[in-house]
């Protein structure tokens, strides 16, 4: 079979051989690699059966660049600590300072920061805080417009700016007995304090549902009286919403309401020891704006009034000093007399509607109401007449406001 291949091979005339030119294509770099390109043949008219020439391809493999394998990195060496280093560094742990634990308040605050306590409820503002006491924001008592009640204390503040002194302690001039009717009549003693008041709309304190606290704002033993009373009174679930006179600003809520109540006399760990959870305390001002701006005024005029009544026993010389005694104590009476018609009353009107919408709150939320106002707001009468001319009385419109539900008001006797 080999052979007679060969042979028709051999017939093939020379001129009918296809040629193959080997053409060379660009190959990678370091590759000879032809690629074999087939011309059209050119045939006879007599095809012949010659073999093709091929031409001999050479393969070159690709030469691969060199790469340098880094050395593996040795481990650092381990140095061996001494046991008597060792015992060293404990004992100095041991001894350092350990920071002292946060007091109650502190710590009730706090959490509430992190537990989300302490951010108000949908709708509310939130106050603007003060400098920080302790890691926490204080609100200051003029952190608002009209919070004036600090103020107006100053003005009867023996020792204050004002340079207020004590009744009692005036000199005599001439006629003792009118000097000591003048003591008694303007300014109480320690010996002898104001008698306080109680007004029972329920049968056990435990049941009622509001809490009104009557203060003398100058007074700082009652008032902190009355702060530890509600404290005792504020429900130990729900909480409660405390009614604060004089503040304008928005509802606080949370911490910054216990703190807003503790720069009024609020004992804060007292508080937090209550168990009244801190994101269950609301604050609200129960006066109104328009009626305590104008109230304003009057208030200050009769505190000046009666300061400068209070500056001429002790300036006043001889006899002389009775007529003007007379004459500015017939001046601090009629400022007085208009103070009460046209602050007292529009503000206690204010007073009433802030217990109902109070009220309301607390029938949907449970809380209970604690309503902090001067004792000219819950009597019937004027302080200083109530015990001279009759006891006293709680006023009809508020008893009105608050018909149908238990409550109990009380006023602690004065310290001074």
């Amino acid at each position: 079979m080999r052979a007679l291949l060969a042979a028709l091979l051999a017939a093939i005339p020379a001129s009918a051989q296809v040629r193959v030119k080997p053409v060379l294509a660009p190959t990678l770099p370091g590759a000879s690699l032809p690629t074999a390109m087939t011309a059209a043949p050119s045939l006879s008219a007599l095809p012949s059966l010659t073999a093709p020439i091929l031409p001999a391809v050479s393969l070159k493999a690709p030469t691969l660049p060199t790469v340098a394998v880094p050395r593996a990195v040795a481990a650092a060496p381990v140095v061996a600590v001494a046991p008597a280093v060792t015992a060293g560094l404990a004992n100095l742990v041991e001894q350092a300072p350990k920071p002292a634990n946060p007091g109650p308040a502190f710590a009730a605050a706090a959490q509430s920061l992190f537990d989300g306590s302490a951010k108000p409820s949908f709708g509310a503002v939130s106050a603007v805080a003060l400098p920080t006491r302790n890691g926490i924001s204080q609100l200051g008592p003029s952190a608002f417009r009209g919070d004036l009640q600090g103020d107006q204390g100053a003005v009867a503040e023996p020792g204050s700016v004002f340079g207020w002194r004590a009744w009692d302690k005036a000199p005599t001039h001439g006629l003792p007995f009118v000097d000591r009717w003048v003591a008694r009549a303007f300014g109480h003693t320690a010996e002898k304090p104001a008698k306080g008041f109680e007004f029972r709309g329920a049968p056990k304190r435990e049941d009622a549902k509001v809490f009104l606290y009557g203060e003398k704002h100058s007074d700082k033993v009652l008032v902190a009286k009355n702060m530890a009373a509600m404290t005792r009174d504020m429900n130990k679930e729900r909480g409660g919403i405390v009614l604060v006179e004089g503040y304008l600003g928005p509802e606080l809520f949370g911490t910054e309401a216990a703190l807003f109540l503790e720069r009024r006399g609020l004992d804060l760990d007292a508080f937090a020891e209550s168990g009244v959870p801190f994101s269950e305390l609301r604050v609200r001002g129960w006066d109104e704006a328009e009626a305590h701006d104008a109230s304003t005024p009057l208030v200050l005029r009769h505190h000046m009034e009666l300061l400068a009544l209070n500056s001429l026993t002790y300036d006043g010389k001889g006899l002389l000093y009775y007529p003007r005694l007379v004459a500015q104590a017939w001046r601090t009476f009629k400022a007085y007399v208009t103070m009460r018609k046209a602050a007292i009353g529009p503000r206690n009107v204010s007073l009433d509607r802030s217990i109902a919408a109070a009220l309301e709150s607390s029938r949907e939320t449970g809380r209970s109401v604690h309503v902090i106002a001067g004792s000219e707001h819950l009597l019937q009468k004027p302080d200083w007449l109530s015990a001279p001319l009759g006891p006293y009385r709680i006023r009809k419109t508020l008893a009105a406001a608050l018909a149908g539900v238990p409550y109990w008001a009380e006023k602690p006797a004065e310290s001074r």
